[in-house]
C-alpha cells in the first residue's frame, strides 16, 4: 500500500488491485470512531461505489453471505445519529440469526 501525502487521516493509503487503483480507507476513523487496528485477522474488504472500488479496513471476516437485494431492510433509526453517516448506507441485508451484518455502503471519499 502506498501511502497518499496531505490524504485525510481516515485514507490509509491507494494500491493497485488487478490494474485499478485502489483507496483504502478506515472506517472507524471516517465515520468519527476509533481506529482499526491491523491485525493478523485484519482484512480489507473491496467495495465498488459509484464505480469506484474502495477498500475497507475491518477487524476480521468471520463468515461471508450472500443476500438479494430485495431482502434489505431498512437503515436503523439511530444510524443517522452516527457522526457522518449520512447518505453513506443504503440498508441493512437480511443475514442468518447470530450473524453480524454488513451494512450496504453507498458513500464516497469526498472529504467532508
Amino acid at each position: 500500500m502506498t501511502k497518499v501525502p496531505q490524504a485525510p487521516a481516515y485514507v490509509l493509503g491507494i494500491m493497485n488491485l488487478r490494474g485499478r487503483i485502489v483507496s483504502n480507507i478506515d472506517l472507524g476513523l471516517k465515520l468519527g470512531l476509533a481506529p482499526s487496528k491491523t491485525t493478523e485477522t485484519s482484512r480489507i474488504i473491496i467495495v465498488n461505489s459509484r464505480d469506484e472500488n474502495i477498500g475497507l479496513l475491518v477487524d476480521r471476516i468471520t463468515d461471508v453471505v450472500t443476500s438479494k437485494w430485495r431482502g434489505v431492510e431498512s437503515n436503523p433509526s439511530n444510524i443517522k445519529e452516527v457522526k457522518g453517516t449520512a447518505g453513506l448506507f443504503s440498508g441493512n441485508p437480511q443475514v442468518p440469526q447470530g450473524s453480524h451484518r454488513a451494512t450496504g455502503y453507498r458513500g464516497s471519499l469526498n472529504a467532508d
